[in-house]
């Protein structure tokens, strides 16, 4: 994906290194939601997220600070600095030709970018904690789509062939589709049913809602009564109708 753009709507994703769990417990769930909105929050609006037990989505609309350049800084591995060097002296940066090892050099990332790799990187380091365990928790990055100007995607579905472009109403089914994840779960039959879904905040709305409802009844995702919340069809769980 292309840098951030501000007012653009992205699905946000990632999953366990290797398909593992991510989650253990209820309170790893609550704990990825509150870093989420305390991380993320500043940068973009949710309209629609899902945590299962080896991965998450989030569906956001991006606000103007996601896209500007973060202010983090990393430690400059000994590794680099020959080629921080040439770099920065082909293209005029002298920051980077002076860049010493162990120096905090800028990330070069913007905001979101930056609060993302933030997000991944403290829960992991807090779960790899609590299971004793080491090594990556989730895939090397978390990748960031927008169907509306990325042409062709595909998400893969129950069917694994869940192709569509931005003229299929890309944002709509992939609304849906987050709130579809859980009905593959043992015990789902609902997608309000599922605890760590925005479906709930949509069927039974409260202040405390991690989910901006104005936003999404403005880009119709959802009707003013909420009377047409989620697709959904016993044959194929990606599409449908469920009403509150």
């Amino acid at each position: 994906m292309s840098k951030y753009q501000s007012g653009n709507i992205y699905h946000i994703y990632n999953q366990g290194n290797n398909r593992q769990k991510i989650f253990f417990s209820e309170a790893n769930y609550r704990y990825f939601l509150e870093k989420s909105k305390h991380l993320l929050g500043s940068h973009v609006d949710f309209i629609a997220y899902c945590l299962m037990p080896n991965h998450f989505h989030f569906l956001v609309r991006t606000k103007e600070s996601a896209c500007l350049d973060s202010k983090a800084v990393r430690p400059c591995p000994k590794i680099e600095l020959e080629f921080l060097a040439v770099a920065g002296q082909n293209f005029g940066l002298d920051e980077l030709a002076e860049s010493k090892a162990g120096e905090a050099i800028p990330t070069r990332q913007q905001n979101l970018s930056s609060a993302i790799g933030t997000l991944t990187s403290s829960y992991a380091k807090a779960i790899n904690k609590q299971e004793g365990r080491s090594g990556s928790l989730f895939r090397n990055k978390t990748k960031a789509k927008d169907g509306g100007v990325e042409g062709w995607h595909c998400i893969l579905g129950f069917d694994d062939r869940h192709f569509f472009t931005p003229l299929h109403a890309y944002w709509q089914t992939c609304f849906d589709y987050i709130h579809n994840n859980p009905m593959v779960l043992r015990g789902v039959k609902n997608p309000a049913d599922y605890k760590f879904s925005s479906a709930r905040e949509y069927l039974f709305p409260t202040e405390n809602d991690l989910v901006n409802h104005k936003l999404a009844v403005e880009l119709e995702l959802v009707e003013p009564t909420y009377s047409r919340v989620i697709n959904l069809n016993s044959k194929n769980k990606d599409k449908g109708l469920i009403s509150s």
